[in-house]
């Protein structure tokens, strides 16, 4: 099976809803992402039917290969597995078997001895919330829960929840850790110019911190 090779630590998750609910496009801010420099982006859409999803899948393969990133779909594994991309679970998909490199969502120690088990591992977990979520206020914040987690699971770890500018330097610098970013992409506007200012800002800020 083939695997992840992330190099950059900023990983974009491109959400359908908050596109929308910042009155643009999944096109238009992977353009601006890419644009900025960024390379990991996951497309997540909770609620379009499978054929637009996949319409918006094919739209994103040509920005990826123009900009030799990573293109992560969630959930949807069948569109991922028919155009041989990598894809995101979260707890309701348990045991998946595929030729794919996938990451997986846990929340507690829990979820993470139970995955451990499992015949298909991950190629990385997203383990979160970091911090309190605009995208997800359900989930809780368990932070303190990470140095256990870093202790179990060696391969990549992407974090995730309401991590921004201003908090990144707040987590933890490991080579194994990534960070994603939702809401926080849409600070400082929500155009192709805009979003990619503020990759760039974010990546020389991992620079510097």
């Amino acid at each position: 099976m083939q695997t992840l090779n992330f190099k950059e630590k900023l990983y974009a998750i491109a959400d359908f809803e908050t596109c929308q609910k910042y009155n643009t496009t999944i096109d238009n801010f992977v353009k601006g992402f890419f644009t900025g420099g960024g390379k990991i982006v996951q497309y997540r859409d909770k609620i379009s039917i499978p054929e637009k999803i996949e319409k918006t899948v094919l739209n994103l393969i040509n920005l990826v290969e123009k900009h030799e990133g990573y293109l992560i779909i969630n959930d949807h594994y069948s569109i991922a597995e028919k155009y041989n991309l990598p894809f995101h679970i979260g707890q309701d998909t348990q045991n998946i078997q595929t030729r794919l490199p996938f990451g997986k969502s846990i929340h507690t120690l829990a979820e993470l001895n139970h995955l451990m088990k499992e015949n298909y591992q991950p190629d990385y977990i997203g383990f979160g919330a970091m911090f309190p979520s605009k995208t997800k206020s359900e989930v809780s914040v368990n932070l303190s829960l990470l140095p256990e987690i870093q202790k179990l699971w060696k391969k990549n770890i992407v974090l995730i929840g309401g991590i921004s500018e201003k908090n990144i330097k707040l987590l933890p610098r490991e080579n194994n850790i990534y960070y994603a970013v939702i809401s926080d992409f849409f600070s400082k506007g929500n155009s192709i110019k805009q979003i990619e200012i503020y990759t760039k800002q974010f990546l020389n800020k991992l620079i510097q911190i």
